[in-house]
This record gives C-alpha cells, structure tokens and sequence, in this order.
C-alpha cells in the first residue's frame, strides 16, 4: 500500500519527535525519499503514493515542500494536514501505518535521522543516481523522477551492498 506522504510525514516527525531530533523540510524529504527507494528496492512497491520531484536540493515531495516551508531551515514543530470537507477546517493527515511499514521507517529513521538536511541532500545527489539522471535531462519539460529509476538505483545498492543498505534485512 502506498501512503500519502503527509501521513508518512506526521509519522516521521511523530517519531522522531519522541527520539528527541528536530527534523527540517529538507531533512523529512530526503528521509521520505530514501525510505521510499528502499521500500522499493526490498519490497518491490512504492511507499509513497506520490511522485518526487528533481529539485536543486535533491528529491522532493512538492506538497510536503509546501506544507512545512513556513518553518525554513528549522525543526519542522507543526503537522502536515489537509482541509475536511465537512468543516472546512484544517485537519491533523492521519493515517493508519502497517507495522511492516512502522518497521521499515524506524530502520530508515535510525540511520537517516541523526544527519543534517545538507548532509541528506548531498546523499541524495550520487551522479549515478535518480536525482542526478534526471536534472542531466536536457530541455525535460518535467523535473519527476519515476519510480522505475529510484526502484532500479536502490535495488542495484541494495545487490552491491554498498551504502546505507548495509545491514538493511531483505
């Protein structure tokens, strides 16, 4: 099941909220990327039920960007929500996680977490890369980066075991 990255974004920083790290915009998205590669690459299904896209800093989920950009380069202190439209109020996005997922996310958050936004973006921008084949496109008139990439680059890390698969259990 593919989540909407705003429920997978409340986990997240509900998480490592109670972990005791502050995360940036640029920090959830990259964590939210790489955990989406992953889950690909181990479980053969995206994560995320919406496209990333190739931005200066590396993938991003726009409506997450847009979500939390009023926080700037600080600790993310708010939650991703979205209007009922029974009230018209905006709302907490809540959404039930599989403990499959609930597990994947916690190994994803203990090696990913810690970093700095930079750090996760720099990450982010291996030249062999989804990110880096996309931005290479001339004139592309869109900046998506499709899942078949990120799935085929984390399936190749996670068959050369280099990177932060190591250790990752298949």
């Amino acid at each position: 099941m593919a989540y909407d990255p705003r429920a997978l974004a409340n986990c997240i920083l509900d998480t490592t909220a109670a972990r005791g790290f502050g995360v940036t915009n640029m920090a959830l998205n990259k964590i939210i990327y790489f955990s989406h590669g992953w889950h690909m690459a181990l479980h053969d299904r995206p994560l995320v039920s919406v496209s990333f896209e190739a931005w200066d800093y590396g993938p991003v989920v726009p409506l997450l960007y847009h979500q939390f950009k009023g926080h700037g380069d600080q600790a993310i202190s708010t939650r991703a929500t979205r209007i009922d439209l029974q009230t018209g109020r905006n709302v907490a996005v809540e959404g039930a996680v599989s403990a499959e997922t609930r597990e994947h996310l916690d190994v994803m958050l203990e090696f990913y977490a810690p970093k700095s936004g930079p750090t996760l973006s720099h990450l982010s921008h291996d030249p062999q890369g989804p990110w880096a084949s996309v931005r290479r496109r001339p004139n592309h008139p869109s900046m998506t980066i499709p899942d078949d990439l990120i799935k085929a680059y984390f399936r190749s890390k996670l068959q050369s075991r280099t990177g932060p698969s190591d250790g990752f259990q298949a």
